[in-house]
């Protein structure tokens, strides 16, 4: 193996750590080499888009607002999705966040008018902060409490926050902290209130930009069968 082979090897290696896509329900591998692009069309000519909406919701500073942020390319919190099925459809995102149990209600509402959910915790909920970890542990159930109401799909995106600076090789301990998530006991104490077929966990690596790519690719491939 030649010097370029091996890099390219390594290259391969490391990627299985930036994403790990873990479903409650069996789903196909990701097809290789798709753009966002492509996956996202940003043709606005066609007048037949169907328009679906997403409510983005999690503990504050988990990555919510930075995630919509990459998904939409700059927009103002919409996307143009082309689904499985070959349907266009116009995304928008609805930025929300529980903050108090009086928020129940908002959370109904919210919920009522949205055909997905996608949850995002920053990863330190998993390991050792606790009030994030309560926050994520009552959000699971009061959505539960609503699933029960009206079935809608989540998305239960587990991410390593990263700014631009962070070097990447020092934080192989937390990539691989993310790769055994679903291995925690009370993982599944928590998500235990939404019906498995329902909901499919992400992890990934969210930053500011680079390599964000692999879980923004796992999130609209979620999208497109969805939708």
């Amino acid at each position: 193996m030649n010097k370029n082979e091996k890099n390219n090897a390594s290259k391969k290696q490391g990627s299985t750590y930036l994403v790990s896509r873990i479903p409650l329900s069996p789903l196909s591998s990701l097809s290789v080499g798709l753009g966002i692009l492509n996956l996202a069309s940003r043709d606005q000519g066609s007048s037949s888009n169907y328009k679906k909406n997403i409510l983005f919701t999690g503990p504050r500073g988990s990555g919510e607002t930075k995630l919509i942020e990459h998904l939409s390319n700059g927009e103002e919190n919409y996307f143009y999705l082309k689904t499985s099925r070959g349907v266009q459809v116009i995304v928008t995102c609805d930025n929300w966040s529980f903050d108090d149990e009086s928020d129940v209600g908002v959370l109904k509402d919210k919920i009522d008018h949205s055909d997905l959910v996608v949850y995002v915790v920053n990863a330190d909920a998993f390991n050792g902060n606790d009030e994030r970890y309560k926050r994520l542990k009552n959000d699971f159930y009061h959505m539960g409490k609503q699933a029960v109401l009206k079935s809608f799909k989540v998305i239960f995106v587990v991410a390593l926050l990263k700014d631009k600076k962070e070097n990447s090789a020092g934080s192989n301990e937390s990539l691989g902290f993310l790769s055994e998530i679903k291995n925690i006991p009370y993982y599944y104490k928590v998500v235990s209130h939404i019906p498995p077929s329902d909901m499919n966990l992400l992890t990934g690596v969210l930053c500011d930009e680079g390599d964000n790519y692999e879980l923004i690719e796992g999130i609209m491939d979620l999208l497109r069968r969805n939708f």
